[in-house]
Formats: C-alpha cells, structure tokens, sequence
C-alpha cells in the first residue's frame, strides 16, 4: 500500500536536511568572506535558493497539505534554467 503520509514526512525531513546543509554552508561563507553573500551573481542565486527553500518551508509546516513541494521545485527550476540562461549568454 502506497502511505502518502510516510512520503511526505520523508520528503519534509529531507527538505529540512538540504535546507541545514545549505545554511551551513552560506555561515561558513560568510565567516571566510567576511561579508553577506549577495555580491556576485554565483553567490546571489545561492542566497534567492536558500530563501525560497526556507519560505517553502514555512509555508508547508502551516498547510501541511504537500502541494509546495511541488511549486518549490517548480521555482527552483526554473530559477536554476534562467540563471544558466544568463551565464551562457
């Protein structure tokens, strides 16, 4: 039997995985730039995906109904396929 409810608690500990490793790695950025991470473009796109990981959350933890793992790799998609746009151009 497919227990959708199992799926969505993994899926949620995996986001809230990706998103501790992802702040990890922007503190410690951070502490060897000395500085915020929004002054190149590379470090920019990190900091809007970090955003969006962390609003997703939150919305989810309120509704609970699962739909924005959908819409956030959605956003996440095509941010990364804009961006890579922009570097190829």
């Amino acid at each position: 039997m497919i227990q959708p409810e199992l799926f969505r608690k993994i899926a949620y500990g995996s986001m809230i995985l990706g998103f501790s490793l992802h702040s990890y790695g922007i503190i410690l950025r951070m502490i060897i730039m000395s500085r915020p991470p929004i002054s190149t473009i590379y470090e920019t796109v990190i900091f809007v995906g970090f955003v969006i990981v962390l609003f997703s959350i939150v919305i989810e933890f309120l509704r609970k109904d699962g739909t924005w793992y959908t819409h956030r790799f959605n956003i996440g998609l095509s941010w990364r396929i804009n961006w890579f746009q922009f570097l190829v151009n």
